[in-house]
């Protein structure tokens, strides 16, 4: 049914925010600013804090239920958390307050889908087929990790390697050698300063060079991270636009 097929989608949003949002984030923290295991765990709190207080405290707290306003709610925070941390990134970091904010509200819109999805799909289902949604709805999270992780990954390479190949040609400053050198790469490697400043140093390009190369791949890096969330923040939206026609109350 239509609300089954709701729920669904639903589930697998929230694992497709998980590996989206995480992944970007987590990624760029330990990679651009080389944060260790114990700041990366410090850096998620928010996120988790806001999950499990929204997925555990809304069914707790408030008994009349209104799904289709509580998804919207959750979806709307979803998009507003992916384009807060989006903002909070720069050319060497982030900024931590913002960076929390947004993934707080991440947190709490995934929480409050969570609160709320299982409930659509074991209603539209009915008793009969109720207990055997379990395995559905897994495959739902399964296909909704997998896409978020494939999503952002794509976009991160392809706008990395388009921006570095375009910045880098179109720099007047930067020598025909070092245009050869990135425009024959078939693509940009998302990678740490050191290992890219070792990658072209091997080119035995001039130092000026070396130099405007580096920056131009900071940059690209950071708005390849940029476009990676709000690409979250897109697929969101079209879901949100999808889902409005979502029960007043399961």
């Amino acid at each position: 049914t239509r609300l089954v097929r709701h729920g669904l989608y639903l589930t697998g949003w929230i694992f497709f925010a998980y590996s989206s949002a995480i992944f970007t984030v987590v990624s760029f923290a330990q990679i651009v600013k080389s944060v260790s295991a114990m700041e990366t765990g410090l850096l998620i709190l928010p996120f988790a804090i806001c999950l499990a207080a929204c997925s555990l405290g809304l069914p707790l707290f408030i008994q009349q239920r209104n799904p289709r306003r509580q998804c919207q709610m959750g979806l709307t925070a979803g998009i507003a958390g992916a384009l807060v941390a989006a903002a909070a990134l720069h050319v060497t970091g982030f900024t931590p307050v913002l960076m929390a904010s947004g993934l707080c509200l991440i947190g709490a819109g995934m929480g409050t889908i969570a609160a709320n999805a299982p409930i659509l799909v074991t209603t539209g289902a009915g008793n009969r087929h109720a207990e055997q949604s379990g395995g559905v709805q897994a495959a739902s999270r399964d296909i909704g990790q997998a896409l978020g992780m494939a999503l952002i990954s794509t976009v991160m390479l392809t706008v990395l390697t388009f921006l570095m190949k375009y910045q880098v040609q179109h720099d007047l400053a930067m020598g025909l050698a070092a245009r050869q050198v990135i425009g024959h790469l078939t693509f940009i490697p998302w990678t740490s300063d050191r290992t890219f400043h070792q990658l072209i140093q091997t080119q035995n390009l001039a130092p000026g060079d070396l130099s405007g190369l580096l920056q131009h791949y900071q940059q690209s890096r950071m708005l390849s991270a940029r476009y990676g969330l709000l690409a979250m923040a897109i697929v969101t939206s079209l879901l949100l636009i999808r889902l409005r026609h979502l029960p007043k109350s399961s």
